[in-house]
């Protein structure tokens, strides 16, 4: 017999020990005056705790121990059903314990863990997003659906509990960077929380935010592409955000930083110089002109600060032809809309001139290349 198996018969011992005390009417354990449901709340709660200490120092409970299964029979299942908040999150806990060091049970038992989200209070939540997130972690990401973990994290981002929005944050950035998952609506979501006003002091937040943003940008040309795809979806929201309540970081400084984090000539490279090949290097901002180009017709608000955004753009013959072709498209388009605005139709030509130039300059280069 193994030295854990050992342990397990001693506590499970233990705690049947301290259970069937309380159906035993000769016991001196407890006080007779006492309210027997109290007292049965009390011998739960005792024999959880002893459970769940021992359950955080074990490495490897065989499935098939019966020490392990009577705890887990006996005294965890009941209490997660149970109609006290406090011993049946405690008894979520000890089974998230539990199902660390075992994958199948972690699979047997995650629909409760699902309930258990969708139905506790705030601090249920922050549990099962905790034990959610280390089940990923510590068996992979086949443990769950992944439309069923994206709902969680899209679900749990939504929160304004500033710990349940940590917890969201700190998992998702983690799955991302790993790319257990790829949801652009969960990273825009990230991207928004980073410059958003009403997450300021939400220092643990935004500190994780900091580290993962430019890691996950610079660290792969897939990740890049990904990251451009939602950024002008996040600057809009931002910048109608500072407009209605100029709060916040001023789009100008947003738009800054987003374009250095798509800039691919940012992408980290590797000790060959060749870099993440994986992908064909293309320029993002190609990509990141057109949308927010498209984004500016739709509304109008941002117009002002996109056409700032737009002059930041490194525009080279990295961007595709097809690109290039819609952008001239969409600038003469958006053109009559601000004739009024003698600076922004200013920076629009200046924008507009800078595409063409680059345009040209390829054509020159072709025609060098064909002598």
């Amino acid at each position: 017999m193994s030295k854990e198996s050992d342990v397990l018969l001693t506590v499970a011992d233990a705690v049947c020990d301290i259970d069937d005390s309380l159906q035993d009417e000769n016991s001196t354990r407890f006080d007779a005056k006492m309210d027997p449901e109290l007292q049965k709340l009390l011998v739960a709660m005792q024999c959880l705790e002893i459970i769940r200490a021992l359950f955080e120092h074990i490495q490897m409970p065989p499935r098939s121990d019966p020490s392990f299964h009577c705890l887990l029979q006996r005294f965890i299942a009941p209490c997660v059903q149970n109609k006290n908040a406090l011993l049946r999150q405690t008894g979520v806990h000890c089974l998230g314990l539990a199902c660390y060091v075992d994958k199948n049970l972690s699979i047997e038992n995650l629909n409760i863990f699902l309930h258990t989200f969708q139905s506790e209070e705030s601090d249920g939540k922050k549990l099962v997003l905790q034990i959610v997130f280390d089940f990923v972690m510590v068996h992979g990401i086949d443990i769950i659906d992944s439309n069923t973990l994206i709902y969680i994290i899209k679900h749990a981002l939504e929160f304004e509990d500033p710990e349940i929005l940590t917890l969201a944050a700190e998992g998702a950035s983690k799955l991302l960077i790993m790319k257990f998952i790829t949801d652009e609506e969960i990273l825009e979501a990230l991207l928004v929380l980073y410059f958003h006003p009403q997450t300021a002091t939400q220092h643990r937040l935004r500190q994780c935010l900091s580290c993962f943003l430019p890691m996950y940008a610079l660290s792969s040309v897939e990740n890049q592409a990904h990251l451009a795809n939602i950024v002008v979806s996040a600057f809009s929201t931002l910048t109608i955000s500072y407009e209605e309540e100029n709060q916040g970081l001023p789009p100008a400084d947003i738009a800054a930083q987003i374009i250095e984090w798509t800039d691919y000539r940012r992408i980290v490279r590797l000790e060959n110089n060749k870099g993440d090949e994986s992908h064909s290097i293309a320029s993002n901002h190609g990509r990141v002109a057109v949308l927010l180009l498209e984004c500016m017709i739709q509304e109008p608000d941002v117009q002002k600060e996109g056409i700032k955004m737009l002059n930041m753009l490194f525009v080279d013959d990295k961007i595709l032809a097809d690109e290039r072709k819609r952008i001239l498209k969409l600038v003469g388009d958006i053109e009559p809309m601000i004739i009024i605005d003698p600076t922004s139709l200013k920076g629009l030509k200046r924008f507009r001139d800078k595409v063409q130039d680059s345009k040209e300059k390829i054509k020159a280069e072709d025609s060098e290349d064909s002598e």
